[in-house]
């Protein structure tokens, strides 16, 4: 029925995770610094790492337009530095554990934007979506169960 092919990008998207992972574990253990703080050290850190790399694929200058630079500026405010700064508050707040279990919603959000924008959905999705909601409501409870007290 599902015919799915791996390739290089999955094994990147494995090598993603894992580090989000990584990461997710050192920012609970660094309760004492502020979000902001971290997010700038990870912005530091990611664009010395990233300098090999802008040699590979040299920049088109005649390709550049407002409409890009501008793109570019969103993307560097918004989803790299906000989402940063709420994720280690998040992670400060309930817990690695806790604040991982909604990391499973991106691919579910993802397919409501793309059908807001007039993308169709496949009945893999679907299920997938399906799943994942199903996963964090049996993660939830298990979690209620186990941290509410017992009557006696």
């Amino acid at each position: 029925m599902f015919h799915t092919q791996y390739n290089k990008g999955d094994a990147i998207m494995f090598l993603v995770m894992l580090s989000w992972t990584v990461y997710s574990l050192l920012v609970k253990k660094a309760k004492g610094i502020p979000s902001v703080t971290l997010v700038a050290m990870r912005a530091i850190v990611g664009s010395i790492l990233m300098l090999p790399f802008l040699f590979l694929q040299p920049l088109q200058y005649e390709k550049v337009t407002s409409f890009g630079i501008i793109g570019i500026i969103y993307l560097g405010v918004f989803p790299a530095v906000d989402s940063f700064i709420f994720w280690n508050q998040g992670i400060k707040v309930l817990g690695a554990g806790k604040a991982g279990i909604t990391m499973n919603l991106i691919p579910v959000f993802t397919a409501i934007i793309a059908v807001s924008l007039g993308q169709g959905l496949v009945i893999s999705q679907i299920a997938g979506g399906l799943i994942v909601i199903i996963g964090m409501l049996l993660t939830s409870i298990k979690r209620n169960q186990e941290v509410s007290p017992q009557k006696v």
